[in-house]
């Protein structure tokens, strides 16, 4: 069967023009056309490659969906395969709503719920499928005469160059790949990289362009939509990122594009600009970058990271490991299916010396015990939370210098930091920076997770008497992982013990070197 011969709205014309997938979209769909979605939709018919760089409200995520099932229908032959940045939007933001639209019109075929599928019917390789983004070979395989894939949230740290160049792979010629997303944090993500490259069409969208937005702004008569954001949503989230009472949308346009156009006025396209906007702010909070003006965000925002992904490169076996005295310890202790981790620092050296998974606590505390032994009693930290109190007990008894370590305790500079997961980041920052050295691969596995999630950030606490650095939960790196960063925590223990002791810096972000 043909797609001409489906049962149609009338006047409905389906595989004709460039803007073929938006009327699909409110001929079939019944949804109510926003700018950005006609824009969208015209640059997956006419370009292999699409990239939508933008802030949040203006409903990329919905777009994705209704696209999903508008080039599933209007091209014979198709398999349409989508993936999102983490598992809990795939499912939430991308095939519910795809189950909705799909249900709600009068499209034949059916879904399956087991494999978040959607099949037209007509043949077995005609079909919408959304794919786990946990491992990049899943995205390859599918294939048919038209192949059309889309992805979101593609800034996220669950989807990596790798991610891309599998479900690159899968593409013929004629194909068309549909990449969407918030502005990336900095040059280490793959969405920057994306926008370098010339062959795909670049589209970006401040928050202030949303259909919301724009009847707000009076420059159109349009409906508002559910769910977009408007310039009240923006005036709210000034007050949240910014001690500084709201100025207006037009001077926040101004401050917050980059470039200015050929008339003088104030953009976020790279694409249509004359010349950098001199009124444009570099000190506005991150989030306010991402979110809503649709930026990366510049080098003054208000975010910085402990260490980045070529610290980590760069101290992997940069030096030879000879015996040297090990000065302090870290002990991370396994809960469920975690490892007990014991780590030493030996001068600028940091190496794993014992490593068992589960919670067989007994025997592991008489291995720990006689590794300690073999290095002449260290002073030891040990997270001496659930399991590890009993353990940081029993070493106590044997071991002269054992610490109780929390992330969430008080820091030991708590002038600086607001607890000491916070210091001890900061710590193994410096670590890193002076010349330190790792060995295991695991560690570096984590450290590279650890590189690319965790942020530092300044939050007024009044108890403290003002500003304190706070980092990025650890259970975002689990999330990126899979699984616990025991190597990194025993690493940041042993680390902290010797350094937290002494004098150090504050890790504040480079005035030459962009975060990375």
């Amino acid at each position: 069967m043909k797609i001409e011969d489906l049962p149609r709205p009338r006047n409905y014309k389906p595989g004709t023009g460039n803007n073929r997938y938006a009327r699909f979209i409110g001929d079939w769909l019944g949804l109510e056309r926003t700018e950005v979605l006609d824009d969208i939709a015209e640059s997956l018919d006419e370009h292999g490659q699409t990239l939508v760089v933008g802030g949040n409200g203006l409903g990329k995520s919905y777009d994705a969906s209704a696209l999903g099932i508008a080039a599933l229908y209007c091209n014979p032959n198709t398999v349409v395969p989508i993936t999102a940045g983490n598992g809990d939007t795939l499912k939430n933001s991308i095939w519910k709503p795809i189950k909705s639209l799909w249900r709600n019109s009068e499209l034949p075929g059916d879904y399956k719920d087991n494999d978040r599928s959607l099949h037209t019917g007509f043949d077995d390789e005609w079909f919408l499928e959304c794919h786990s983004p946990k491992y990049p070979d899943d995205l390859e395989g599918d294939h048919n005469a038209n192949v059309i894939y889309i992805i979101e949230e593609a800034d996220k740290p669950g989807l990596t160059a790798e991610h891309i160049d599998s479900a690159r792979s899968t593409l013929a010629e004629g194909d068309h790949i549909l990449v969407l997303c918030n502005p990336p944090t900095d040059e280490t993500n793959i969405v920057y990289e994306l926008e370098q490259r010339d062959s795909w069409n670049v589209l970006r969208y401040p928050t202030w362009e949303s259909r919301n937005a724009r009847a707000d702004r009076g420059l159109t008569d349009r409906p508002k939509i559910g769910g977009l954001s408007g310039v009240g949503k923006m005036k709210d989230d000034w007050a949240e990122y910014h001690d500084e009472e709201w100025p207006g949308i037009d001077q926040v346009i101004e401050w917050s594009s980059p470039y200015l156009t050929e008339d003088g006025e104030p953009t976020v396209r790279e694409t249509v600009a004359e010349e950098d906007n001199p009124d444009f702010r570099t000190d506005l909070h991150e989030k306010w970058y991402k979110r809503r003006a649709g930026v990366m965000p510049p080098q003054g925002a208000s975010k910085w990271r402990p260490f980045s992904i070529s610290d980590v490169r760069a101290a992997y076996k940069r030096t030879e490991f000879r015996d040297g005295a090990c000065n302090t310890a870290g002990l991370d202790v396994a809960r469920s299916n975690d490892e007990t981790v014991l780590s030493g620092k030996h001068g600028q050296h940091i190496r794993v010396h014992y490593n068992e998974k589960g919670t067989n606590h007994v025997k592991q505390k008489e291995a720990i015990r006689a590794e300690l032994l073999d290095l002449n009693g260290p002073e030891i930290a040990v997270d001496a939370v659930g399991e590890g109190s009993g353990l940081a007990d029993e070493l106590d008894m044997h071991f002269s210098s054992v610490h109780r370590f929390s992330n969430g305790a008080t820091a030991r500079d708590d002038e600086e930091y607001r607890d000491c997961w916070a210091e001890a980041l900061a710590l193994f920052g410096e670590f890193l920076d002076n010349g330190g050295v790792i060995h295991n691969d695991r560690l570096r596995e984590e450290l590279m997770a650890a590189a690319r999630v965790v942020e530092f950030d300044d939050k007024t606490l009044r108890s403290r008497g003002g500003d304190v650095i706070e980092a990025t939960p650890k259970e975002e790196i689990k999330e990126q992982l899979g699984h616990s960063p025991d190597y990194l925590d025993s690493a940041l223990m042993a680390n902290w013990v010797d350094l937290a002791k002494e004098t150090h810096r504050v890790v504040k972000p480079s005035v030459t070197e962009p975060i990375i």
